[in-house]
């Protein structure tokens, strides 16, 4: 077929014809009855048959050219259309990951700050619990000194009941060093 524009040139229409047309066939018969290769040999069998004066056949030619042709730009057409919607459902596609990309991101934040408000309630709850262990451990260190003072006050009023009473002046001293001790009056 790469010959067909040189016997045009040289004006040896027959042999391009004829070349032309077993081109046509041949692609006429394959997968690609629609394509570029096609109108270009229906092109050249135009020029040769216009050529060689069979205007019937040049007709065919010019009219089955056409059809190729306009089966060409709905081809192309349809092509743009689906590439243009490739590439908006590619814009979608990535709208969406961005907006999944964003949800990810929040839950991530949330399970942050989810995590760091468990972790400082469990640590204010430990700080309460040693807090009130500690203050049981100082109450019953409390209440166990209180039953030591009142046996230790027990056994001095055992004493002066032993002893007999105490007079006043000597029962003063007495209870001002308790309450310096810390002890209670009696």
């Amino acid at each position: 077929i790469y010959i067909v524009p040189y016997l045009l040139e040289i004006k040896d229409y027959k042999r391009a014809g004829d070349i032309a047309a077993e081109r046509i066939a041949l692609l006429e018969s394959g997968t690609d009855a629609a394509g570029e290769d096609l109108s270009a040999a229906l092109r050249y069998a135009l020029q040769a048959y216009e050529g060689i004066g069979n205007t019937e056949q040049a007709l065919a030619y010019s009219r089955q050219s056409a059809s190729v042709l306009e089966e060409l730009r709905k081809r192309d057409r349809r092509n743009a259309a689906l590439e243009l919607a490739t590439v908006y459902d590619v814009q979608q596609k990535e709208v969406l990951i961005r907006e999944q990309e964003i949800t990810l991101q929040r839950r991530k934040l949330l399970l942050v700050t989810s995590a760091i408000i468990l972790l400082l309630a469990v640590t204010g709850i430990l700080l309460a619990v040693g807090i009130i262990r500690r203050t049981k451990r100082q109450n019953r260190a409390m209440v166990q000194q209180i039953k030591e003072l009142q046996k230790v006050r027990e056994q001095l009023n055992e004493c002066r009941q032993e002893a007999g009473t105490v007079p006043q002046s000597a029962a003063v001293p007495l209870l001002a060093r308790s309450n310096a001790e810390g002890l209670p009056p009696g």
